[in-house]
C-alpha cells in the first residue's frame, strides 16, 4: 500500500457493513483543519489512494469521507465504503467484527 510521510492508516470496526479506514497523521494535532497545509494535502492524497483500493476490494457504490474528531482527540479522517447514506451514520452501533475478519479485510485492501 502506498504510504505518505506523516500518516498512519488503520482499519477499524464501524457501523459500515465492511470496514472503516481511518488515516491519522503522526503529528499530534487535535483538529483536522489545524493541520499544516502540506500535511493536510498529503493526508488527502494518501486517502485518495486508499479510497481507490477500498473501491477495488469492497463492493460499494463509492467511498465516503468523514472528518468528525469528537470520538478521538486527534486529527484523522474516515474512509467508508458506501452503498447508501445510512452507511456513514456514526450513531449506529459498531459492528461486532472479529480480529480475523478485520485482518482478512485489511489484507484484501492491501492486495487491491
Amino acid at each position: 500500500m502506498p504510504r505518505t510521510t506523516g500518516s498512519s492508516p488503520s482499519s477499524t470496526s464501524s457501523p459500515s457493513p465492511k470496514a472503516t479506514h481511518s488515516s491519522s497523521p503522526k503529528l499530534e494535532v487535535d483538529r483536522y483543519f489545524d493541520l499544516p497545509d502540506d500535511l493536510l494535502r498529503d493526508i488527502n492524497l494518501f486517502a485518495r489512494d486508499v479510497a481507490l483500493q477500498l473501491e477495488r476490494a469492497i463492493p460499494c457504490e463509492r467511498v465516503g469521507v468523514a472528518v468528525i474528531g469528537l470520538e478521538v482527540p486527534h486529527a484523522h479522517l474516515h474512509l467508508i465504503p458506501l452503498n447508501g447514506v445510512a452507511d456513514i451514520n456514526f450513531e449506529r452501533p459498531k459492528l461486532d467484527v472479529s480480529q480475523d475478519d478485520l485482518a482478512a479485510t485489511a489484507a484484501k485492501i492491501r492486495q487491491a
